[in-house]
């Protein structure tokens, strides 16, 4: 997920060169839309992992 921000960052960074955009506006646009993005994007798999692991896990028996 960094490595995939830090990569948006650069395309939007020359996007903003060439377009005259500050770069508060870029730093917006990754802090605001882009980790929605990529949590949306990931938000499947990381469920089916944690379900998986759960289903995985050894059910601790409790001691009467």
């Amino acid at each position: 997920m960094r490595e995939t921000k830090a990569r948006l960052r650069q395309v939007l960074e020359a996007l903003a060169d060439k377009h005259g955009i500050t770069a508060k506006d870029v730093s917006y646009a990754i802090d605001g839309y882009a980790d929605d993005m990529l949590s949306d994007l990931v938000f499947g798999i990381e469920r089916d992992l944690e379900h998986e692991t759960e289903r995985d896990a050894p059910l601790s028996s409790k001691s009467a």
